[in-house]
């Protein structure tokens, strides 16, 4: 019944047959008809991790509270005596529950230097072990953790759904207050308070409401503040310049967090990362607005899952700004792979103090241990004898053997075995290649974990070049003449972006020779371009003041001195600040470099001097360019965004703003490249319009496209930026009309996306932007007038997971079951080189994943229940008999399946022996596995085998469940088919 069609959780129903949800047999069903867990319990337990709903009010952070003390923290204390002192002696208890680490303030019992900002704030010794489960570690178990069934995949899916929502909502609170303390810090600062800017932010985050579970760090190179936030497990911080990376433009800092947002993304599905560990991330942007409604600045603030990383972590990169560097032979297979699936080459930076920090483990294979493996009665002892792991064996043998001969891992359940860590200090690698960026880290954990920081330098850097095309410079002209109407529709940021919206005839857009010229003979020239002066007499110009926000667009304001006429100078190269951070490929850009047969690059040559960034290397990193940059790449990305656009239109959202500049975006990341290259792409579509079976999009839907990719995400830095543009350029904001906000926009996207682009193809896309009519900048400004929070979070796995999932979907699984186990014994292999004594057990959850994945690939028997001897034996916690007997019938369920009852009767009959010493012979359990056993007799013909078997089966269900129960019926059911 349901055992011998396949039926399962998702499987379609059969029409003859019993549903599978009444079959006594299937290990995933209980006695009483409940499901159960296929694979035992042997994955770590859940925990009850809180979402962290933050408070709505907007000077406030309340994380979700736990059962326990009056901290409420994860498990309770007891009571102290009272008084102050017993109290404060309490809440210290409380904070250490509740990070589970040593934080700062614990620093004097761990005297360790920390390597990175997330490192310092929570970092723990080598000894120590999270107490509880994390957002980051659930979403790593998640991913890592195989499923039987459909159905189970369907589940994880959605549980990662879980994680990445509810890392978003603790995220966003806890940004959200940050964001405004710091602000209010900054203002104390300017005011004369002489004490840190870190010191000044801690006392406005602790008046915030539950602020005092926020804990701000002084950690880190960069600037900026960093904040820990023990109650939730996640880590913050904020892109501020404090030292001038990126020349005071808050634009820019933020970018450097996009891209690292966007590594963390694409690594998150990446096969080259699947032997890491990858942090969940989001950027929440938070714009803080003075009285008068005008955008004071605007804070991207990063948050982090919280990894057991700290300073004696660190294995590869460093943390010091380059000063020194960590090297490990045994992770460079790791970062070789790392390296390879993102085409990256070898750094060529040395340590700038000439030292390094050589890390070495020594792995140590332990003598059999017969008293090693728990007594779990004769069957299991058998099971051991059956894949060469016999518990009185001096040496394995069988599958046991094989496996660490093929793969060099131990898997012996027998055989202890863990890594013993050494550094030393020396002037030199010892012949460890540094695979990554210099400042690119990689910590082992003691229980053989390997997680990966710092990721946004793993972007290969943009070197086509540094500003503006050099053939001449863009103008864009505003006369105060009074335009056509502009009929726009703002609704909710929707406007009709079609022919109907006609260029305003007081906006030009031209180009001029560069020559050397100041801003007033230039803006004299573009005047004169644009119709607006005649005779020789040249007006008086005078350059509009900008703010610091407003001057992070990279455009000069020069205004005649009647007011009738505004020239827009953007300057590419004022707009683009620290280009080694921010002018930065996208990371699908290493597919299409590999397609193309390129040279891997090094991004560190940016930050080379002399020969070496003048070499070989250099060359490469242009090359790499060339191809992004080249012809059939940008005719390929704009194949791509013609579809999006397309499907854009077809979904009825061709009028969304938004949703057009998404589509653009899509359209270009699929070649590598980001919005920054879109007037180059968009200039290639322009060009083949005009030609005979061009591009097969309407002229006003490339408009459409041109002006909203050239608009900033409402809500972001560069938004507030532009908006400070068009306030203060327009002679205080009283006169900023719709033509000059769309000059202002056509003005930034020069700046913004006019980097390196020929002269010629920047005014043909900026005129089309200009031609698209000002609905569209006027729908972009009431989205950014209504944006005070903007919120991205990086993907958790889920894409990968689909992937995996058809090994039980079906489909073409032989080849990926192959990978997938390769991949899992090369992440045990890791494990065991970097696993410290202590942490044997959590080798034991990676060998029954791996168990787990020859089950969904219904092959290697024999090692999939090697891995599963392996988690009993290594496991905390660990129901052994259960676990195995349980797999057991899951394998014979499948070779039931296949036909191969022979197989299965040997798997049944090893499970029925577990069952019958460890629960006894009256269990209903017992009495499923001998209904299966029946069946397969049924399948071989033998039906009075069968129908003893199924009767012993009946007569148990009626002693342990009562014969009301459906497990009985369908053993009577069962027989009466059998006597026919």
């Amino acid at each position: 019944p349901g055992a011998m069609d396949g039926g399962g959780p998702g499987a379609a129903p059969c029409s003859d047959r019993t549903a599978w949800s009444a079959n006594p047999g299937r290990p995933e069903c209980s006695p009483d008809g409940a499901p159960m867990a296929s694979t035992g319990a042997v994955a770590p337990s859940e925990s009850r991790f809180p979402a962290g709903r933050p408070s709505a009010r907007q000077h406030s952070y309340v994380p979700t509270g736990r059962d326990g003390c009056d901290r409420r923290c994860a498990r309770p204390h007891k009571a102290t005596a009272s008084g102050e002192a017993s109290q404060a002696a309490l809440a210290s208890v409380c904070d250490a529950c509740c990070s589970g680490r040593a934080l700062e303030q614990h620093a004097g019992r761990y005297p360790e230097v920390s390597t990175g900002p997330q490192a310092a704030a929570l970092g723990p010794t080598a000894s120590e072990m999270p107490s509880r489960e994390s957002m980051g570690d659930k979403a790593a178990r998640l991913r890592n953790k195989p499923t039987l069934t459909a159905h189970d995949h369907l589940e994880r899916l959605e549980e990662l759904a879980g994680v990445r929502q509810a890392f978003q909502r603790i995220t966003e609170g806890a940004a959200d207050a940050i964001a405004r303390a710091f602000h209010d810090a900054k203002q104390r600062k300017r005011c004369g308070d002489a004490r840190t800017l870190q010191a000044i932010t801690q006392e406005c985050v602790g008046r915030l409401r539950g602020g005092e579970s926020l804990q701000v760090v002084d950690a880190g190179i960069a600037g900026g503040v960093k904040v820990a936030d023990p109650s939730t497990g996640a880590f913050f911080k904020i892109a501020e310049d404090t030292v001038g990376i990126y020349r005071g433009s808050s634009v820019m800092a933020d970018k450097a967090a996009k891209h690292e947002l966007a590594m963390l993304t694409h690594l998150h599905e990446a096969d080259a990362a699947r032997l890491l560990t990858v942090p969940l991330a989001s950027c929440v942007d938070v714009t803080v607005r003075d009285a008068a409604g005008r955008p004071e600045r605007v804070y991207r603030v990063q948050g982090f899952s919280r990894h057991a990383v700290g300073g004696r972590t660190l294995r590869v990169g460093s943390g010091d700004g380059g000063v020194t560097a960590h090297v490990c032979a045994e992770l460079d297979g790791v970062a070789e792979e790392l390296a390879a699936g993102l085409h990256l080459s070898e750094s060529c930076l040395l340590p700038m103090g000439g030292v390094f920090t050589r890390h070495k483990y020594r792995r140590v294979r332990g003598d059999r241990d017969p008293d090693g493996f728990p007594w779990l009665g004769p069957a299991t002892d058998a099971l051991l004898e059956s894949v060469g792991a016999g518990r009185h064996a001096t040496e394995s043998s069988g599958v046991c053997a094989q496996v660490e001969a093929e793969h060099g891992v131990v898997l012996d359940p027998l055989r202890p075995v863990h890594a013993e860590h050494s550094a030393t200090v020396a002037r030199d690698a010892g012949g460890v290649p540094s695979r990554l960026p210099f400042d690119v880290e990689l910590h082992a954990l003691p229980w053989g974990e390997v997680v990966l920081l710092d990721t946004h330098r793993l972007c290969i850097p943009d070197v086509s070049g540094g500003g503006a095309a050099t053939d001449g410079q863009i103008a864009v002209v505003w006369a105060a003449t009074p335009g056509g109407p502009c009929g726009a529709d703002v609704e909710s940021g929707r406007t009709a972006v079609d022919a109907s919206s006609s260029s305003s005839p007081v906006l030009r857009v031209v180009g001029l020779p560069e020559g050397g010229s100041t801003d007033a003979t230039l803006a004299t020239l573009a005047a004169r371009e644009a119709g607006r002066l005649t005779g020789g007499t040249a007006p008086m110009w005078n350059e509009v003041d900008l703010g610091p926000l407003a001057s992070c667009c990279g455009v000069a304001v020069l205004q005649s001195s009647d007011g009738a006429i505004r020239v827009l100078l953007p300057r590419p190269e004022q707009h683009w600040r620290a280009e080694h951070l921010t002018a930065l490929f996208r990371p699908e850009a290493a597919a299409v470099l590999r397609e193309a047969g390129a040279e891997p690059v090094s991004p560190d040559v940016v930050l080379a001097r002399g020969a070496v960034a003048e070499g070989h290397a250099m060359d490469r990193l242009v090359a790499a360019g060339g191809v992004l940059l080249g012809a059939d790449n940008v005719g390929r990305a704009a194949d791509a965004v013609q579809e999006q656009l397309a499907a854009c239109g077809r979904a009825g959202q061709g009028d969304d703003v938004a949703s057009v500049r998404r589509a653009v975006k899509a359209g270009l990341h699929t070649r590598g490249l980001g919005l920054r290259h879109a007037w180059r792409v968009l200039g290639a579509m322009l060009s083949r319009a005009g030609e005979p079976g061009g591009m097969g999009l309407p002229r006003s839907v490339l408009r459409a496209a041109a002006a909203c990719a050239s608009l900033p995400s409402p809500g972001s830095s560069g938004a507030a930026a532009l908006e400070c543009l068009v306030s203060e350029g327009a002679a205080g904001g009283a006169d900023a009309d719709a033509d000059w906000l769309l000059a202002c926009c056509v003005a930034r996207g020069v700046a913004a996306r006019g980097r390196g682009v020929p002269m010629a193809t920047t005014v043909l896309v900026g005129w089309e932007a200009a031609a698209s009519g000002c609905a569209v900048a006027q729908a972009w400004a009431a989205m950014q007038r209504e944006c005070g929070r903007r919120v991205k979070v990086s993907g958790s796995g889920a894409q990968s997971e689909r992937r995996g999932a058809a090994l039980s979907f079906g489909g073409d699984s032989a080849g990926l079951a192959e990978r997938m186990i390769a991949s899992q014994l090369r992440g045990l292999r890791l494990s065991e080189r970097l696993c410290g004594e202590a942490w044997r057990h959590h080798r034991g959850g990676a060998a029954h994943s791996l168990s787990e994945t020859c089950a969904r690939a219904s092959s290697d028997g024999g090692l999939e229940v090697l891995c599963l001897l392996v988690a009993a034996g290594w496991s905390e916690n660990f129901d052994g008999r259960k676990a195995i007997e349980t797999r057991l019938r899951a394998c014979a369920f499948r070779l039931l399946e296949r036909g191969d009852y022979d197989a299965a009767l040997d798997l049944l009959e090893r499970s029925r022996r577990i069952e019958a010493s460890s629960l006894g012979n009256t269990h209903p359990q017992l009495a499923g596995t001998l209904f299966t056993m029946a069946q397969c007799w049924q399948g071989k013909g033998d039906k009075d085998k069968a129908l003893e078997l199924a009767g012993q089966s009946a007569e148990i269900f009626a002693e342990s469940v009562g014969v009301s129960h459906p497990h009985y019926g369908v053993c009577l059911q069962f027989m009466q088919k059998c006597k026919q």
